[in-house]
């Protein structure tokens, strides 16, 4: 998962210049106090020791939403290259097998919105990330929550 995610993160990048790219935590908040968006690179900070993250039950969704609750997030949102059923809850993408069962366990005391789409809204996404709201594009995030 981790690898995967770098790779995707080189790939964004090459897609979208204006997307910096950020190794640790600290790294991503200075991007972030820029008002700048961070790609992660979680390769260098997870793979030196091993961890509750260390497993194949955790996914790059799972990586992701426990970088977001390091971070204090407001918002996360997870692109999946499946259709997503934009009205499931969370609980119901983890029964479907979108999700991991990891994200399940990491999401209960997430204080921030979790959104999860497809990647057929992946220019929708691109505008949020770059502080573009596009008219009638991605409905407004909704707070998804596990009971």
């Amino acid at each position: 998962a981790v690898l995967a995610m770098v790779q995707s993160a080189y790939l964004l990048r090459a897609l979208e210049p204006r997307l910096e790219m950020a190794i640790t935590d600290d790294e991503v908040r200075a991007v972030l106090r820029r008002g700048q968006t961070a790609l992660w690179l979680p390769y260098a900070a997870l793979r030196e020791q091993l961890d509750d993250t260390t497993t194949w039950e955790v996914t790059g969704d799972s990586l992701a939403l426990r970088l977001a609750k390091d971070l204090h997030a407001e918002q996360l949102v997870v692109v999946k290259a499946c259709d997503v059923d934009r009205k499931l809850d969370l609980p119901a993408l983890v029964r479907g097998g979108v999700l991991d069962a990891r994200f399940a366990l990491w999401a209960r005391d997430a204080d921030f919105e979790i959104d999860v789409v497809s990647d057929d809204a992946l220019e929708d996404v691109r505008q949020r990330l770059l502080g573009v709201r596009v008219q009638g594009s991605m409905p407004q995030a909704r707070r998804r929550r596990l009971p």
